[in-house]
């Protein structure tokens, strides 16, 4: 269940589970948030059919932002093929996403989750509002139970 925007607009702090279902009806109030979700959801499905298990819904996307300008989406690569993954995902395994190139077909930022935080946890950077350092909440997607 997503829960109720704090103060500042955003989710409160924690990794939030989501269906597909809820976030349609939370986040497709208005034609700009439902194109993004068309983004979105096709992002979801090529990493599904490329195997992955779990991906993290962050951005001003989650927030009562009226119009945001995109998502963030994360994804964790345990047990997905890459040859059956978009390219433009399996880049970011290797240098900085190809971002217009991922906003152009998917209206979104598509990063991986890095196996090793300690170089840098993308999990809890999605968890802290960058324009006051304050934490916040993310939503994480089970792409099993996407249909």
């Amino acid at each position: 269940m997503i829960p109720k925007y704090d103060s500042r607009g955003n989710l409160p702090p924690g990794v939030h589970q989501a269906s597909w279902k809820e976030i349609q009806d939370r986040y497709g109030y208005n034609n700009e948030r439902q194109q993004l979700l068309t983004g979105l959801k096709a992002a979801l499905d090529n990493l599904k059919m490329a195997g992955c298990k779990k991906a993290y819904l962050n951005g001003s996307f989650i927030t009562n932002k009226e119009v945001p300008g995109d998502y963030d989406l994360c994804w964790e690569p345990k047990g997905v093929d890459d040859s059956l993954i978009d390219p433009l995902f399996i880049l970011t395994r290797y240098v900085l996403p190809p971002r217009k190139e991922q906003k152009d077909k998917y209206l979104g930022e598509i990063m991986i989750t890095l196996s090793n935080p300690a170089v840098f946890d993308m999990l809890n950077y999605f968890q802290l509002d960058d324009r006051t350092g304050d934490v916040k909440g993310i939503i994480s997607i089970e792409l099993d139970e996407l249909s």
